[in-house]
């Protein structure tokens, strides 16, 4: 396997339910791909204490991968290199924001 820096780097603003990332359309139909997953950030702007923050399921939203609460006026990041064999969905509450480090889809 070859293992290089992130091509890709997606913000998934706050509010947003199972925002899917790798899924590329493939004759009309959308098919989910694997992606490399270099690292995490989440970002919340406010005061008071919110949980869960951000969401990260599998591509096809039935695992949760991971969760993050969040306290006051916080940021998180998380290096994890991990692979995401049908892509990942994201989910963000109020006041949350998450950006990842990913390869391009199915490569």
């Amino acid at each position: 396997m070859q293992i290089g820096i992130a091509t890709r780097v997606t913000r998934i603003p706050v509010s947003q339910t199972a925002s899917k990332l790798a899924a590329e359309t493939i004759g009309g139909t959308s098919v989910a791909q694997p992606i490399i997953v270099h690292g995490i950030l989440v970002e919340k702007n406010n005061a008071g204490a919110i949980s869960p923050g951000v969401t990260i399921l599998n591509g096809a939203g039935t695992t949760t991968l991971a969760v993050f609460s969040m306290s006051a006026q916080s940021t998180v990041f998380t290096p994890i290199m991990f692979v995401a064999d049908g892509g990942i969905s994201v989910t963000t509450t109020a006041n949350c924001t998450c950006t990842i480090w990913h390869s391009q889809a199915g490569r």
